[in-house]
């Protein structure tokens, strides 16, 4: 399971399971998100400005999985899994407190 060590408005610095020391971008997760929406909604160029000054999207979560989990928009995903429900809605907390929003599965 992966261990949070801290959340900034750039990313969430967490260790994998490997012992490793890792960085979740917010803009590029951001950044991949707004080419998914402009591929599947077909946007234009204009409407497409639009999203980028208005959606702040980086992942998606369900708090009603077991485990609750977030998963960040990085390529390839990455899910980060909480074992009590209180661990994870602070870990959302942290994240709206940052300007960044995530898509709630349930």
């Amino acid at each position: 399971m992966k261990q949070i060590q801290g959340v900034t408005v750039e990313g969430v610095r967490y260790i994998n399971e490997l012992g490793e020391s890792r960085i979740i971008d917010f803009k590029e997760c951001n950044q991949n998100w707004i080419q998914y929406r402009r591929r599947t909604e077909n946007l234009k160029d204009d409407e497409i400005r639009e999203v980028i000054r208005k959606d702040k999207t980086i992942g998606q979560r369900d708090s009603d999985a077991e485990p609750a989990y977030f998963e960040f928009f990085t390529r390839p995903f990455t899910r980060i899994e909480f074992e009590s429900k209180n661990a994870f809605q602070q870990f959302r907390d942290t994240i709206a407190a940052t300007g960044w929003s995530t898509i709630d599965l349930t």
